[in-house]
């Protein structure tokens, strides 16, 4: 979830921006880092570089700073957002309340950036909230669903798990941590659970970059995304300091007289992320926005239409034709024996009849919404080809093709 926040909407860093950055300046990173895998590095980077697009809202954020003090802090002018970035390997468990309350579950390294920004911040009066994001999906037990969604709720022995999990932070990070502290620091917790794993972050990216540039063709679209996510490992790594960030600096009092304020090299700003896409962004975009805070992961249709140009109105259509048609699949396989059989024939013909098509819109500068329209109007032919008779829905062969487009074999577009 990507808070909201007061928006001067021009664009232009103020002043009065610097306050949360002079406290995020003045305080240092508590010694937690740890191992990071090469794959958390990627997904981290992916994930910062959602949130650095989430600057593009009305009421977003002005800056993302990778890797100081927590793995991602988002900035707004008097306030801050500390997010810890789990990853999960595949095939694990769900997340539980007690794996995420042990040393190295994410809390943890939540409380001593509370604790940190607590001592570097003083006496500025500048709001922070911290957030968990958890790729892959929690548990439903009542003991971790409660928590996930009201930390501050949290009592008895949990409670007291949550409390000597603060107790050895405090005396790790050598200071205090009482307990009415401990239960403001659960009521600015927010736990982002069931968050689009490793495999369908890119057509997460790619789908939101689509939706902040409208008009900017699909290969521009891709490579703006690609430069996202090495541009968010550069600020993780803190090994390039681009003039939009010392501007940034400048302007909101940090910069140094000599030499580089080390958050420089970590900070994505809003300015930064303009010049670097291709095409003027669409700003405050509702879309956009739904879909940063959502966390569901894109679906591989989704990211074909997407690459085939296909009006969002017609992604949405497909979706729904594949969900009543996948429905329908299943009951198709649990009513007899030869129905795998059956549906795989019948797939070859319609994937056929889908590539010819498609064949036919090749200088198309819209396949996909083309090539989706055309096979809506071919629905009697569609339904001619599935001579057993296994889809009886108006569009349910479209909606099957969807299906196979979702798993990888039909692309809504000239091959």
């Amino acid at each position: 979830m990507i808070s909201p926040a007061q928006s001067s909407g021009d664009g232009e860093p103020e002043k009065n921006e610097g306050a949360a950055l002079a406290a995020l300046g003045a305080t240092l990173s508590p010694d937690n880092s740890g191992i990071v895998t090469f794959g958390k590095y990627r997904y981290q980077a992916k994930v910062a570089a959602l949130l650095w697009l989430s600057c593009l809202q009305a009421e977003g954020p002005v800056a993302v700073i990778c890797e100081h003090i927590d793995d991602v802090t988002l900035v707004w002018r008097d306030r801050v957002e500390f997010r810890q970035v789990k990853t999960r390997i595949p095939g694990r468990a769900s997340w539980t309340f007690s794996e995420v309350c042990k040393d190295g579950g994410g809390i943890d390294s939540l409380m001593r950036s509370h604790l940190a920004f607590r001592e570097g911040s003083g006496g500025m009066n500048i709001k922070a909230t911290f957030s968990l994001w958890l790729e892959g999906a929690s548990s439903l037990k009542e003991q971790t669903a409660s928590f996930f969604q009201n930390p501050k709720s949290v009592s008895g022995t949990d409670r007291a798990k949550v409390l000597s999990l603060a107790s050895a932070v405090a005396e790790d990070q050598k200071c205090t941590f009482n307990n009415s502290e401990i239960t403001e620091f659960l009521a600015k917790l927010t736990i982002l659970s069931n968050r689009v794993n490793e495999q369908d972050i890119d057509n997460m990216l790619f789908a939101a970059l689509a939706e902040a540039l409208p008009n900017t063709r699909v290969i521009n679209v891709a490579k703006a995304g690609a430069e996202l996510v090495k541009r968010a490992e550069d600020a993780q790594a803190g090994t390039l300091v681009t003039r939009n960030a010392q501007e940034f600096m400048l302007a909101v009092g940090l910069l140094p007289a000599t030499g580089v304020n080390p958050l420089e090299r970590q900070t994505l700003t809003r300015e930064e992320l303009i010049a670097l896409l291709p095409d003027d962004p669409a700003l405050g975009q509702a879309q956009l926005n739904s879909l940063l805070t959502s966390g569901k992961p894109i679906s591989s249709l989704r990211r074909k239409m997407i690459l085939a140009c296909a009006s969002r109105e017609v992604q949405m259509e497909a979706a729904s034709l594949q969900a009543v048609a996948d429905s329908r699949r299943l009951e198709i396989l649990a009513s007899s024996t030869s129905a795998e059989e059956k549906l795989a024939e019948l797939a070859d013909e319609i994937l056929d009849h889908g590539k010819t098509v498609a064949q036919r819109r090749a200088n198309s500068t819209i396949p996909g919404q083309e090539v989706f329209l055309d096979l809506k109007h071919d629905r009697l032919i569609l339904r001619q080809l599935d001579v057993e008779g296994l889809f009886t829905s108006r569009h349910g062969q479209l909606g099957y093709l969807c299906c196979l487009s979702d798993e990888c074999e039909y692309s809504w577009r000239a091959s």
